[in-house]
């Protein structure tokens, strides 16, 4: 191909002088070779060349983060099977009477008893190994408020706590888990020392009432948060002692209508030897008696 490539151009050249009149150039014959080309009988084989590859360094691992300190201790105080606990609770809304409920308790399992008083009411109530117990609830007609009555477990409800210590702090320790709290003081409490966390709700269901309140409803007096604040002891032990918290909101819908809670759940003595008995010399009552 090469030597065609220059015969062209050799005849381009010469047909250019030509066309100018100038004497056609002198050309020196091609040298010619005496011998043909000779080639080597083999050629080396072509392997290919491996190229070393990098050594394979796997992906890290991306950590399943670890729950937050106040998740972590309100995960702990839910788990404890044995407890004293008290709980205050006031609550305002719109025109309704007030109600405000204080709470004393113990509880081993399945096993509990709490005293409390709701408006006048001063009621007590105990399930042990399965047995109800109730004492001053006037619902249920007892002859007195102040003998204990074994009673079926139809009845039983009638001398339940409105609010359970232990349904609230499943309620705040779903909620609160997801909260960006902040440390504030340190306090004594429970013979330890406690760091208290702080955080702002942006909404009523932050707050961790919204089930209790019906605050997730939109003609509730809670539909529309105004300011709360939240706070949670979490003490040496890792546990969640104490849980604070108030609100204030209106109804959406109707903005005269108000809407306030205050809010203290205190919880002791985790896993110590509580023990709940039936109370002695109860005796049976049934309905109509």
């Amino acid at each position: 191909m090469k030597h065609i490539l220059i015969a062209i151009i050799g005849t381009v050249l010469l047909s250019s002088l030509f066309a100018c009149d100038a004497p056609p150039p002198t050309v020196a014959p091609l040298p010619t070779s005496t011998s043909a080309p000779t080639f080597p009988a083999t050629f080396p084989s072509s392997t290919p060349m491996l190229l070393p590859s990098p050594a394979f360094t796997p992906p890290p691992r991306t950590a399943t983060p670890a729950l937050n300190t106040v998740a972590a201790a309100l995960a702990k105080t839910q788990a404890a099977q044995k407890y004293r606990v008290a709980l205050t609770l006031n609550v305002k809304q719109g025109s309704a009477p007030p109600f405000a409920l204080d709470l004393k308790g113990e509880v081993n399992g399945a096993d509990a008893h709490y005293a409390y008083q709701l408006g006048s009411d001063k009621i007590e109530f105990t399930t042990a190994r399965g047995q109800f117990f109730v004492k001053g609830v006037r619902a249920l007609g007892l002859p007195t408020t102040t003998k204990w009555y074994s009673v079926t477990p139809d009845l039983a409800d009638a001398g339940r706590p409105p609010f359970s210590p232990d349904d609230l702090l499943d309620d705040f320790t779903t909620q609160l888990t997801k909260l960006a709290f902040q440390a504030t003081t340190r306090e004594s409490l429970d013979g330890q020392n406690c760091q208290v966390w702080r955080y702002v709700p942006k909404t009523t269901i932050e707050t961790g009432l919204s089930n209790a309140l019906g605050a997730d409803q939109d003609g509730s007096a809670f539909g529309a948060l105004e300011q709360a604040e939240i706070k949670v002891w979490v003490c040496d032990d890792g546990a969640a002692h104490q849980i604070a918290a108030t609100l204030s909101a209106h109804n959406p819908k109707q903005a005269a209508e108000k809407g306030a809670v205050s809010l203290l759940l205190h919880i002791w003595d985790l896993n110590a030897a509580i023990t709940i008995d039936a109370p002695a010399g109860a005796e049976q009552f049934k309905l109509g008696k």
